[in-house]
């Protein structure tokens, strides 16, 4: 069983606006998956480009590439290699790259990622083209066929036909819904992927360089690219127009398909409707709760995940009773953040501490219950098993940018840190400028100004009496809801007198 044959039921449900377009794919009522694209052009990943080569680095066997986008984009020795070059060259080193990219060169390239943060879009020179059931490939000289066609004379039958459909140096990948497929099927959407390609190559004379050829089929379009008919319950769209183009699309490459898309007229918006808001809200959250009573805790960084599996309120009896509920809680665990990665499309390495259990046996039927939970899952993941210390380590393939780095930004007042200082330390800081400052001019009283919070906690306890006596100054405290919990403010140092006028 393949993993579109594992996955359940899906909604999708299509809300576009002004400025950007939503996809939630919903599994037995839940968001499981939200992909956001903008309504403007963008270096987004399958977009085609004619792109000038600006620099070589042969240090870092890469080069950079002007794409015509805001960033120029990075082409890595492993995607500048000739097609074919890794079997017919396996083990030997890799050519330097000035050999394969030169600066002032025009190169016809493909986005293979995103720009995440601060790295740029990354390129390949390996051009492809998906569809249905074919990915086609106009340089690569090659048929390849899904390992998940197992059936031997499928294969034989569909190698066939690829190899007799192909001009000389064009290439094709197989997908697994091809298996199924009649000649005739194939052979259109192979007609309608040459064509596609080989219109916009013709404009290629046409177009300063650098320049856009061919823009990456958009997030919509792509449901019916990636999915089955056996899979899907309703596609729910409340935009006329696309709805429209949805269903001209469906007619022309998958009919099935067809029925299936619906357009959304109620009163309140549709991702409302289908309660999609809360639950991208609750994405965003660190904490994640279980039924168990259990609950998780998912920090994001720059290097890694770390997801934290708590008993929470959960409780279970000693011995091999609280064994079975901690594996119990675990498998949960693993099965809501297989759903979370795919949800906040978190990729990279991810490191999970699960609740200790003292069995091998019981490690290995969590990470069976997770490993099943990420096969339903279209983007690839690894997992390595766990260490000596008890962490599972997985990897996910990243590819664009996670779901709380597109809703959200660093905070302003705490530039991204997420965490003030106490109360005490606010004060401790006060008190030894302020201390330096007396003594350097000869104070007859100080005035500063506190957040709410530290401003009680100077007050309490006869602090602000203490300092005043220690000090031998007039010491006036002020509150002030705008100021930042983690500063203060030095109002005056000087003669009493003139301390008056904040009262």
């Amino acid at each position: 069983m393949n993993k579109k044959q594992q996955r359940a039921l899906q909604q999708i449900i299509v809300s576009r606006d002004i400025e950007e377009t939503r996809i939630a794919v919903m599994e037995a009522g839940r968001l499981a998956e939200l992909t956001m694209e903008q309504n403007k052009p963008m270096a987004a990943v399958g977009n085609i480009y004619r792109g000038r080569v600006k620099k070589v680095l042969p240090a870092m066997q890469a080069a950079f590439i002007d794409i015509g986008e805001e960033q120029e984009a990075f082409l890595y020795i492993d995607e500048a290699l000739p097609p074919g070059w890794k079997v017919q060259n396996r083990g030997a080193a890799k050519p330097n790259i000035r050999t394969l990219v030169q600066v002032g060169e025009e190169k016809i390239v493909q986005i293979s990622k995103e720009a995440i943060g601060s790295k740029s879009p990354r390129l390949t020179s390996e051009i492809s083209l998906p569809g249905r059931m074919l990915v086609y490939l106009p340089f690569a000289g090659l048929i390849s066929l899904s390992r998940k066609i197992v059936d031997v004379d499928k294969r034989e039958r569909l190698r066939t036909w690829a190899t007799d459909s192909l001009a000389e140096g064009e290439g094709i990948i197989v997908r697994t819904m091809a298996e199924e497929a009649s000649v005739e099927q194939l052979q259109t959407e192979l007609n309608f992927l040459r064509t596609k390609w080989k219109a916009a190559y013709q404009e290629t004379g046409k177009k300063k360089t650098p320049s856009l050829l061919l823009s990456a089929d958009d997030a919509v379009s792509r449901i019916l690219l990636d999915r089955s008919e056996d899979q899907m319950l309703e596609i729910v769209v409340d935009d006329a127009e696309l709805y429209h183009e949805l269903r001209g699309q469906a007619k022309a490459i998958y009919p099935a398909m067809f029925t299936k898309i619906q357009f959304y007229q109620g009163k309140t918006s549709v991702l409302d409707a289908y309660g999609v808001d809360k639950e991208i809200e609750k994405a965003l959250y660190r904490q994640v709760w279980l039924k168990s009573g259990g609950f998780l805790v998912i920090d994001q960084t720059e290097a890694m995940t770390v997801i934290d599996v708590n008993t929470g309120k959960f409780t279970g009896k000693s011995g091999q009773q609280l064994e079975d509920t901690v594996t119990a809680t675990n498998v949960e665990a693993a099965q809501e953040i297989a759903r979370q990665l795919r949800l906040r499309d978190i990729g990279g390495i991810i490191i999970i501490d699960f609740i200790d259990m003292k069995q091998a046996k019981n490690q290995q039927i969590v990470q069976e219950a997770l490993q099943r939970e990420l096969d339903k899952d279209v983007t690839n993941s690894y997992v390595m098993g766990f260490t000596q210390l008890g962490l599972l380590e997985m990897t996910r393939k990243k590819v664009r940018n996670n779901l709380a780095s597109v809703l959200t930004k660093p905070c302003i007042t705490c530039s991204g840190k997420g965490r003030i200082l106490t109360e005490q330390e606010v004060a401790g800081r006060f008190i030894r400028e302020a201390k330096a400052l007396i003594r350097g001019q000869d104070a007859e009283a100080i005035v500063a100004a506190f957040h709410p919070h530290v401003y009680e906690y100077v007050q309490a306890e006869g602090r602000r009496e203490q300092l005043a006596k220690d000090w031998d100054v007039l010491v006036q405290f002020i509150s002030r809801e705008t100021m930042h919990p983690s500063e203060y403010q030095i109002l005056h140092v000087g003669k009493k007198a003139d301390s008056k006028r904040f009262s």
